[in-house]
């Protein structure tokens, strides 16, 4: 969230003028909250789950477990915007956090927007489309529903795209011809007794290019025939079980249709 005038936080701070020197903060926010320099960015100490950060003369605040990263990065996501971004990680195993995105035009803030992350060292930025605007490629990894082992979780890409002002998930078919060569690379990488998550990152990205359902289907089943999958079971007393190719389709399509930049 961004602190506003109105906000009722009491806090004092100074900028020393030579550039990596940290930001001694004080006020009812708590004693002894500081800040740190890491490579160029001013990342600060974990506080109560109340980080803070300050840039471009504004004070923000984050709730979550450990801010990993800050960047500012220029142009982004399109010419003359520019962002600072926050990388956090909420712990655990999984990499789970989010990425706090703080928009700039014309020195005004016009966005400020928190997306969810499945695995925060994936995250990448990107023009997929070439327009001329960056889209940010997130991770959507699953394999619970599938009672899969935990090392056999499917880890399949998603777009976040800038449209008015603002954020949004890409939509079945929208970047059709970047999930079209996603799919492929997925059905090149099967091989004869292979498990399920090439199988599963191809029918995901299918259906995101825009083939219809029952095509996505037809060719899912063809693919467990020919090359004869089977997928590890998180059930030790069955290590390995078919795979049935109407299940997985349907879930890969709730799957794809269910994805938010919310937490999920």
């Amino acid at each position: 969230m961004l602190l506003a005038k109105e906000d009722c936080v009491v806090a004092s701070f100074h900028l020393d003028p030579q550039e990596g020197h940290g930001i001694p903060l004080t006020g009812s926010l708590g004693a002894g909250i500081s800040f740190r320099h890491i490579e160029g960015t001013l990342v600060p100490y974990e506080l109560d789950q109340l980080l803070l950060f300050y840039f471009d003369e504004h004070l923000y605040t984050v709730y979550d477990y450990k801010i990993v990263g800050v960047e500012r990065r220029i142009n982004f996501p399109e010419p003359d915007y520019s962002s600072v971004l926050v990388v956090t990680f909420a712990g655990g195993s999984g990499g789970y956090g989010s990425l706090l995105v703080v928009t700039f035009y014309d020195g005004q803030v016009i966005n400020l927007q928190m997306i969810a992350l499945d695995t925060y060292v994936l995250l990448r930025f990107d023009d997929i489309n070439q327009n001329g605007i960056q889209e940010i490629v997130l991770s959507d990894s699953f394999g619970a529903a599938l009672n899969l082992c935990r090392a056999c979780l499917v880890c399949t890409q998603r777009l976040a795209f800038w449209h008015e002002n603002r954020w949004q998930v890409d939509q079945i078919g929208q970047f059709a011809e970047f999930y079209e060569q996603e799919a492929q690379a997925a059905k090149e990488s099967i091989t004869h007794n292979g498990g399920v998550s090439e199988i599963a990152r191809f029918g995901y990205y299918s259906l995101m290019s825009g083939t219809p359902l029952s095509e996505v289907f037809q060719q899912t089943d063809s693919l467990v025939s020919e090359f004869e999958l089977k997928m590890n079971s998180a059930d030790f007393g069955e290590p390995t079980i078919e795979i049935d190719p109407v299940f997985l389709v349907n879930y890969l399509f709730e799957r794809v249709i269910s994805f938010s930049l919310g937490y999920r």
